[in-house]
């Protein structure tokens, strides 16, 4: 019996999506980004971190941090709590040894947490440069939410899961009704770009470049499916975003990035 669905992968590959799909594939919870640093969804005896903060009232980021850590989901896992969630590198902390940082995911808990998974996909994009421009965007003006279908069910500190789940498929499914196309222009001049912080050009395609690298790494450890953007999203599985995204110019991001062929990651011995 399937219990647990995780898929690894990155943004901007329809992730939340497929992992809606398997979750009504598998009859399974969805769980979203389980292991994001917002910790949006409660699992087993875990609290989602609003539901924590409320009910305990902490405010201690530490404390918050340390109860709903990565590991305790993981203990939740095995504990059979279904599950069917997405999970990108970035997720996970980086791994120190002597107190000098080796990589940048803790490849060792992320591989146990893979482990434990019935099934693992890996969702990949095959067209990473229009990959790159559509999280450049978004993450330049935060339109995370912004997919241009329209949804009744309003976001505040009351919403259940139940209402929070179906405000998810109207947004990213379309379930509800499509709504005013979202449009924006992107300028890659833009100083945030630019500046020497989380939100520049560089570090913005970088992550998803070292994403992807540990995407390649866990593939080797603990084999699953391959799922590629392109194939997996076509017909009645296809309903893109009603988003108008337009740069002023192409932004100039090839010496970011050490390798086009995503495809090619996965091949690699």
């Amino acid at each position: 019996m399937t219990s647990n669905v995780a898929i690894l992968t990155n943004f901007r590959t329809g992730s939340t999506t497929f992992t809606l799909n398997k979750a009504e594939e598998y009859n399974l919870p969805y769980k979203g980004e389980l292991f994001s640093h917002e910790r949006p969804h409660g699992i087993g005896s875990l609290y989602d971190l609003g539901a924590f903060r409320s009910k305990y009232d902490i405010r201690d980021s530490i404390l918050v941090n340390y109860t709903l850590s990565n590991w305790n989901i993981y203990e939740e896992l095995r504990k059979k709590n279904k599950a069917c969630y997405k999970i990108m590198g970035s997720h996970f902390n980086k791994q120190y040894i002597g107190g000098v940082p080796q990589t940048r995911t803790d490849y060792n808990q992320l591989q146990a947490v893979l482990e434990e998974a019935d099934k693992v996909y890996y969702l990949y994009r095959r067209d990473f440069r229009a990959q790159i421009k559509s999280w450049l965007a978004v993450r330049r003006d935060g339109s995370f939410g912004l997919t241009g279908f329209d949804t009744n069910e309003p976001l505040h500190w009351e919403t259940t899961q139940e209402n929070y789940l179906k405000r998810v498929e109207q947004l990213h499914r379309g379930s509800f009704k499509v709504g005013e196309t979202y449009k924006a222009t992107m300028d890659p001049n833009d100083p945030v770009f630019h500046a020497k912080t989380t939100m520049s050009m560089k570090s913005l395609v970088r992550q998803l470049v070292e994403n992807y690298d540990t995407m390649a790494e866990m593939y080797k450890r603990v084999p699953g499916q391959l799922v590629c953007y392109e194939d997996y999203f076509t017909g009645d599985k296809y309903k893109p975003y009603n988003r108008d995204i337009t740069w002023t110019s192409e932004p100039e991001i090839d010496q970011y990035v050490d390798n086009w062929d995503i495809e090619g990651l996965f091949k690699k011995g």
